[in-house]
Order: structure tokens, then sequence, then C-alpha cells
């Protein structure tokens, strides 16, 4: 929604802030590029919101498989270390390498060495021994050195013990000494042989693991979840009552999952003085051609479970005024607001109030795909769920649902809430009392936005709108 380059096709974007700049490092396919990564992209911003595409800051010409995967850049002391995933290109093996890089400006790398999987915890044969979330043992005290937390496959007979993800550490951020996998206490939840790492962060007292797979749990869409531990070895347990971070559900039985919109990979990004989570989704059908970077969301700790919440930097997308009535009314249909340019991108916001006139009253927003269809985002007034759905002449489709265990916003409570709803080419996303409740992709936009209600009446007030400065 926020940025793409013009480059080639971005993929798995990792963020941090330093001396007054957001860095965006990366996979970066060229145009006509046969490797899927084959350098890694920067874009930089001095707001986290408009970015300006740079020169690739490095690519493995050198290496017999030059292929890059995700990487993750931390400062450790006076430089920053970079890792990566890469290949051996060894029969039987997939991105089984890890890359290790050296700055001190961010944009000019210097390769310091390359590790493998330790046959004692981890896999050989088999993928992954990819990119590693890098964490100070201690903030602010370099010399207590760091955890890292690869993506990688352990042995049969750990995964069988609950491992999904390894281990390492250094104690100066560039010689890294594998250990055995963290332990996952799993209880009732269905276990996992690896995850994608999104992160791990110490956040009030405890630690926060977030990381990503497809399919789970009936879900044949990528989706993040939530893992807490008392300390930075585990053991992690999965934190059901909030444990779909962000992604999406599976579409109903028969229905294509190119049609549905789905964020992918997110990752923690260290912004200035402040926990971030950066994401990105297509907002084309097959999910992976052009994607765009959203806009960052707050790292939010509520009651013991991590929550994405609305970061107040975005604030600074807010271009020119739209001309927008002060209030709107939905009784049981959809009002429709004056539209904006899609491409451009519009911004809303206001004050939503509910009123059910029976069970099951559900009400949100409706965005226009062409006359008489559009895609809905639904809370439901009386039950936890909200609903992504496809309408079309009186027809409705189920595309997404959030309901319990997933920390975003499930549902309405009774009351007034305050709403954001962004929408930028054929991506929205909506948040409810800055919680986030959604980000998804529509396959047209006219630029029209609705209030919709069913079963009852929701009036938003003290209504508001921008188009996007982008």
């Amino acid at each position: 929604m926020l940025y793409q380059p013009t480059a080639g096709t971005m993929w798995d974007p990792s963020i941090l802030w330093h001396d007054g700049v957001y860095y965006a490092f990366y996979m970066l396919q060229r145009h006509g590029s046969p490797y899927w990564g084959d350098c890694v992209g920067l874009a930089t911003s001095t707001d986290g919101v408009h970015w300006r595409e740079e020169a690739p800051v490095l690519d493995l010409a050198f290496r017999a498989h030059p292929q890059v995967y995700k990487m993750f850049v931390a400062r450790c002391g006076e430089r920053f270390i970079m890792n990566h995933g890469a290949f051996t290109g060894r029969p039987g093996t997939g991105n089984d390498t890890l890359c290790f890089w050296e700055s001190t400006d961010l944009r000019h790398w210097t390769f310091l060495h390359e590790t493998h999987p330790d046959p004692r915890w981890y896999r050989e044969t088999e993928e992954r021994w990819d990119h590693m979330y890098m964490l100070p043992k201690e903030e602010g005290r370099p010399a207590a050195g760091w955890w890292g937390y690869p993506v990688t496959v352990p042995r049969p007979e750990l995964v069988t013990a609950g491992h999904a993800c390894g281990l390492m550490d250094s104690a100066d951020g560039v010689t890294w000494a594998p250990r055995e996998p963290p332990v996952f206490l799993w209880g009732d939840t269905p276990p996992l042989d690896y995850l994608e790492i999104g992160g791990v962060e110490r956040l009030d007292g405890r630690y926060y693991l977030i990381g990503g797979t497809v399919p789970y749990l009936d879900n044949r869409l990528y989706a993040m979840y939530t893992f807490v531990a008392d300390a930075p070895t585990g053991p992690f347990r999965p934190d059901r009552e909030a444990y779909r971070l962000c992604g999406a559900e599976a579409p109903p039985a028969g229905q294509p999952a190119g049609n549905t919109g789905v964020q992918w990979l997110a990752a923690f990004a260290r912004g200035h003085n402040e926990l971030l989570v950066s994401n990105y989704l297509s907002d084309d059908p097959d999910h992976v051609t052009a994607p765009w970077m959203l806009p960052l969301r707050a790292a939010v700790v509520a009651n013991g479970h991590l929550r994405l919440g609305y970061w107040r930097g975005n604030d600074a997308a807010k271009g020119a005024a739209l001309p927008l009535p002060g209030q709107a009314e939905a009784r049981d249909t959809t009002t429709w607001l004056p539209a904006f340019d899609p491409r451009a991108g519009g911004i809303l916001e206001g004050v939503l109030t509910v009123t059910p006139s029976r069970d099951g009253c559900r009400a949100g927003f409706a965005l226009e795909e062409a006359p008489g269809r559009d895609r809905a985002i639904l809370l439901a007034a009386d039950v936890p769920h909200t609903d992504i759905v496809a309408r079309a002449d009186g027809a409705e489709t189920l595309l997404d649902l959030t309901g319990p265990g997933s920390a975003c916003v499930a549902g309405l409570t009774p009351g007034v809430h305050t709403v954001r709803l962004w929408a930028r080419r054929r991506i929205f996303e909506l948040y409810l009392d800055d919680r986030l409740v959604q980000a998804y992709r529509i396959p047209t936009f006219t630029g029209r936005v609705g209030l919709t209600a069913d079963g009852g009446t929701a009036t938003l007030s003290a209504l508001r709108g921008w188009g996007m400065n982008l």
C-alpha cells in the first residue's frame, strides 16, 4: 500500500531505525533475473511512511548459487550485522546457508562468513537454515552478547519433543555458536516442525516469538502466530487467547486461495525508542506478484497478549482533506460516501456506534468493486466474529473469519468505537480503537467506500478523510 520498488519484485522486508532514518532491506528479484531474490534491495525513509528506493546494497554474484533469502539486520556495538538465507547448491539441500555481512553505514557491506546446520540438533539434508532474528541479551550492553533465532528444521526426535526453530548465541554478533533449539510446550495446540521466524523480543519482562506458516489449523493461507516464554531460551507456549497475530483464514471449500488476500511474513522492527511490526501484501490474485509494503504497526502488549496497534507515525500519510459529510448512517443497508482516487488512496476516520435491532447484527465498511458488487468487512455486535465477505446481487460469500483466539479484533463490544480505514489500489486496512482488524485485498476498487449495517443501525460521526500524500 505504501511502497514497492521499481527495479523488480520485493519480498520479506526487514526494517530498522538509525540516526533519524528508517531502513527497509528486502529480497529483490530484479527484472529479468531467474532468481526469486538475486540481491538485497534498500529503501529509506525519514518518517516510516514515505520511502525512497536506493540502489541494491549487495548481491551474491561471487557464489555458485547467487540467491538471497530474507535478511535481518541488527546493531551490534558500533557496527551493523546482516544475516540472510542462501544456498550451497549441494544435492538434497535447500536454503541451507546463513551468510553474514557487516557495515558501519547500512549501505556498504563486507562479507564475513557463512554457517550451516549443526547435525547434533538440525537436519542437514532438508531445508532450512535461513534468516535469523538477533536479540541483544541485555539492552544497551553489547558486551552481554546476542541470541539468534534461525529458521530451521530440527532433527526428527527433537521435533517429536516439541522443538520448532533454531537457537544460536554470540558474544559479538559476528561469531555464532549453534545451541540446542528452544522447547515449545504445545499443550492442546497442534505442533509444527518449524516456523518462519519474524522475531523474538522482550516486552514487559517476557519474551514474545512471532512465526509464520501455512497450511496450519485447517488454514490454507499464510498467517503469523505468537508464542510466549519467561526466558529467551524458552520454553515457548502458544498464546491461544491471541494466537493468530495477523494473516488470513482459509477460504471456503472449493474457493481458490488465489482469490483472497493474505499478509505474509511479519517481522519485528526496531523503531525510534519503540517496537514496531512490518508486513507486506500483494494486491495481485496470485499473492506473489509485486507485493506492497503495508503501514508499520505498533507492537502492543495488553494483559499479557501481543497485538498490533495503529502507529501514530502513519499520520504522515494524510494529505488533502476529502469532501466528506460530518456524519453517515446506515440502517440495514449500505450508505455510500463520496469516492476518492483509488490509485492515490484515501484514509477515513470517525466514531462508530452500532445499535442492533435483532440478533446477528453486523456492521462495518464496504469497498465497491463495481456497481452491485463489493467486499465488506463486518464486525458482529453480539458474538466475537469479524467477517470479510464478497457481496454481489444480494448473495454473500465468506472469505475470511476472525474469531476467538486471534490478536486481531473479533466483533464489536457495546458502546462507541473509533475507526480508521485505509484503502489504496486494491488493498485496504481497518483499525478499531487503534487495534488492527484486518488488512486484505480486493480484486478491483472504484474508490467508493460505504458504511454498512445488517440487523441494526450503524452511525459514523466525527467523520474525516484525507487523500494519501505518498
